[in-house]
């Protein structure tokens, strides 16, 4: 993800808070792919059972606005604490399209593809404890947590389906909705970080990611989660001529 900051402001004054804020343009790019596999009746008849294959790719390229806070208390010792904030949601919707195909054993039958309409919420927080404030060569003790919630609305389909009984594909379209589909990451991190003030002279401590921002270094440990225990819930039905697949709503 590109961060591009617009715009920010400061109060600091002297042995007292210290507060800043300020707004950030991003772009963010990519997708997020789900591939199921499973065994099945041959639809061709016969005791064997074949390999089928699905895979749902929805697409994430939209623009964020975000609006950040950082507040460092002022007065020693509470000085050694810094806490900060940020929430960013997206402008638009993405311009890929959401792709659905199909497989059984190595052969494809099927892709469509359908236009997103994409609701995306990030926020995050963070505690920060300096172990030595002021000094030269800094170390930092942090906690982090992100929340990061997708909503994705697909109406409308274009594209083609096949058979297993010859290479002829048969256009498909149609108007209808196609698929809701709602995933929720949870992402407590801690961890630690030393640097030299001068020069950002960075020592990586080993076992842990790396990544830096203007004023600290995070080392994370986290984990995604969903709130209901799995990696995201995916409601709707799929258009499918294939006997071999079946509406599934839930």
């Amino acid at each position: 993800m590109l961060l591009i900051p617009c715009a920010s402001n400061a109060v600091e004054h002297k042995r007292s808070n210290s507060l800043r804020f300020g707004i950030t343009l991003s772009q963010s790019f990519g997708d997020t792919h789900y591939e199921l596999q499973a065994k099945a009746e041959n639809p061709a008849g016969g005791d064997e059972l074949v390999d089928i294959r699905s895979r749902l790719e929805f697409p994430l390229d939209v623009t964020l606005l975000g609006i950040f806070v950082e507040w460092t208390p002022g007065r020693s010792p509470s000085r050694r604490w810094t806490v900060n904030a940020r929430f960013d949601f997206n402008l638009d919707d993405p311009s890929d399209k959401m792709t659905d195909e199909d497989w059984i054993n190595s052969k494809q039958l099927s892709y469509s593809e359908s236009p997103s309409e994409l609701d995306m919420l990030i926020a995050a927080a963070e505690v920060v404890y300096h172990l030595r404030p002021g000094a030269r060569t800094a170390a930092d003790l942090l906690f982090h947590f992100d929340y990061q919630r997708i909503e994705q609305h697909m109406v409308g389909y274009e594209g083609w389906q096949g058979t297993i009984f010859s290479d002829k594909q048969f256009p498909v379209s149609g108007t209808a909705p196609v698929l809701d589909y709602t995933v929720d990451y949870f992402s407590p991190q801690l961890g630690a970080a030393r640097y030299d003030i001068s020069g950002w002279r960075h020592k990586r401590l080993p076992g842990w990611s790396m990544r830096r921002t203007p004023t600290t270094i995070f080392f994370a440990g986290g984990f995604p989660m969903a709130a209901d225990g799995a990696l995201g819930r995916v409601r709707g039905s799929r258009p499918s001529s294939n006997p071999a697949f079946c509406r599934c709503d839930g």
